[in-house]
């Protein structure tokens, strides 16, 4: 596939249209919210706070669904080892963190596949892109299938673009001068193993929108709030002094900012001229916004006192079945990538001669650990209860720190065995897995 004029002018022209859009969501991420530029007259105060409720929204989806490492399950006789130590030499884990933000922020984000040789092997490493300089595109049918997959850099000292363009059997790179000559660079450009487009798109959700997309109004309200609720405390400070039936000098009123003592002939009174500030209600007000920021997203407020106010493991659940449906969808469209990285990994180690045999999606489950607050003296109430009435490696999975529950049970026949023969234990006739041995 050949880099054209024509198809740059298509892709950036594409990329436009997101590109203010995608910047709003970083900049508010990052706390740099429309009332850093509010303007007031020079007279006023004109305190300019933000209180970025959307990057909290963002992290406290993104780690509650890779705060703990997903786990890869496949169909009993296939091996996956090779594949996952590539994930484990790279700390997938924290790629798909930072993955689970990007799409939290701007809706999409798009992940690049490639191979390094590294001490004379060849190494499998997924990078996260820019979002606005990357780009897929699809055809036109149902199926959406991919045609190409393409991003690119700019070089301030050299004018030039880098262009990296791939289909499913080449990814070549082209060098573009600020003149628009397009120039491949053959050296680097070749054939890959990976057996499609080594491009991922992942979307949050069917609109792309990102977590706290549709509630920036309401951070704006809740900053305009904040910030005037501090001018207008810094304004008492200088509020007009009134005198009735008196007059000062200038001496009088040095004395007044020296001392803070007036003195006023019989009949004469003085007050200062404010505005009346009903504190009860602008508190009402700010938490009326904030309720319904997380509301509109929802994201549960962790900060809320009455988050946790009844403990029990059903009360917990009822308040969160919002988040977990929310982030059970996001689950969803992302494992939609995360196969798909899966497949291409494969197809690169088969090829390598490193794994015997694919393994595709369909013999594969991705588990994720969701990481929410539970009462873990709940859980472990009800294993005891249903111990030997259900298999013990299904109880055991169900405890919220583990993360290889046959690795623990391991452990355990393993502790077991040793105090039988330290204190002299017998088994009463029964075997490791619990069959009696007159029976077998």
């Amino acid at each position: 596939m050949e880099l054209t004029r024509e198809r740059i002018d298509f892709i950036k022209a594409q990329k436009a249209e997101e590109e203010s859009n995608t910047k709003l969501k970083q900049d508010y991420y990052k706390g740099k919210h429309r009332i850093l530029e509010r303007n007031k007259d020079p007279d006023l105060k004109n305190n300019k706070v933000v209180v970025n409720h959307c990057k909290r929204i963002v992290d406290i989806n993104a780690g509650a669904l890779f705060n703990q490492p997903v786990q890869y399950q496949v169909n009993e006789g296939l091996d996956i080892q090779p594949l996952l130590d590539e994930y484990n030499k790279q700390t997938i884990e924290r790629l798909d963190l930072s993955n689970a933000k990007k799409v939290g922020i701007n809706g999409k984000s798009y992940e690049y596949i490639y191979a390094k040789e590294v001490d004379n092997q060849i190494n499998i490493i997924s990078v996260l892109l820019d979002p606005n300089t990357s780009f897929i595109k699809y055809d036109n049918t149902i199926e959406r299938n991919k045609e190409y997959g393409v991003f690119w850099t700019f070089d301030s000292e050299t004018k030039t673009e880098e262009w990296t363009l791939m289909d499913d059997s080449e990814i070549n790179i082209y060098i573009v001068d600020d003149k628009g000559s397009i120039i491949l660079d053959e050296e680097r450009s070749s054939q890959h193993l990976f057996g499609r487009i080594p491009m991922i798109e992942y979307v949050n959700n069917e609109e792309h929108q990102g977590d706290f997309e549709q509630a920036i109004s309401l951070n704006d309200a809740l900053n305009i709030l904040q910030s005037d609720r501090i001018n207008d405390k810094e304004q008492l400070v200088s509020a007009v002094l009134a005198l009735y039936a008196a007059e000062v000098d200038d001496n009088d009123m040095d004395a007044i900012k020296t001392h803070r003592v007036l003195m006023l002939p019989e009949g004469a009174r003085a007050e200062y001229l404010i505005k009346s500030m009903d504190e009860t209600s602008i508190e009402v007000l700010k938490k009326s916004i904030v309720d319904d920021i997380y509301t509109v997203t929802m994201t549960p407020n962790l900060s809320d006192e009455k988050f946790a106010g009844n403990a029990s493991g059903v009360a917990l659940e009822l308040k969160l079945i919002p988040f977990i449906q929310n982030i059970d969808n996001k689950k969803t469209f992302l494992s939609i990538g995360m196969d798909e990285r899966f497949e291409i990994y494969s197809n690169v180690l088969v090829a390598l001669g490193r794994m015997k045999q694919h393994v595709d999606a369909s013999q594969m489950d991705i588990i994720f650990k969701h990481n929410l607050p539970q009462n873990k003296l709940e859980i472990a109430q009800i294993i005891g209860l249903l111990w030997g009435k259900v298999d013990r490696e299904t109880l055991i999975s169900w405890l919220p720190d583990v993360k290889d529950a046959k690795e623990i049970l391991e452990a355990l026949d393993e502790d077991e065995e040793i105090a039988r023969e330290k204190y002299n234990i017998p088994n009463y006739g029964f075997d490791e897995v619990g069959n009696n041995e007159d029976e077998t």
